[in-house]
């Protein structure tokens, strides 16, 4: 009997439970000329390959499993180059816990990782990507 009333706790109490934390997880694509190739997913979600055209968006949102040991990764092409990264794991869930939503500006320069103001996650205007 104890068993089911801890599990009935749990459940009741996973809407503040950090345990059960619901993130978004944003890529866009910031370069000028180019389409960017993803190829986003974990353990039991893949996404497949996705293209986005320039200032275009791919997002998803989810939540955090029990263990915290959910993990998200995607490989990207663009440019003749290639490249992949972790967006969200253990280190990042703990350092942006606040915000609960990871954006990723893909550009010439520069992978922008998890926005740390609380702010909309992103406008598509140009001034946004400087463009």
């Amino acid at each position: 009997p104890w068993v089911i009333i801890l599990i009935f706790y749990l459940v009741q109490t996973a809407q503040v439970c950090a345990w059960f934390e619901q993130y978004t997880i944003v890529i866009c694509n910031a370069l000028s000329h180019e389409n960017l190739e993803l190829h986003c997913q974990s353990k039991d979600t893949d996404f497949g390959w996705k293209t986005l055209h320039p200032r275009q968006n791919f997002s998803w949102t989810f939540k955090e499993n029990i263990l915290r040991s959910t993990l998200y990764f995607c490989r990207f092409r663009a440019c003749g180059d290639e490249t992949a990264f972790d967006v969200f794991n253990k280190q990042i869930a703990v350092r942006y816990r606040h915000t609960h939503e990871c954006v990723y500006s893909i550009s010439g320069q520069s992978i922008l990782k998890c926005r740390r103001e609380k702010k909309p996650m992103f406008s598509l205007s140009p001034n946004y990507f400087n463009i």
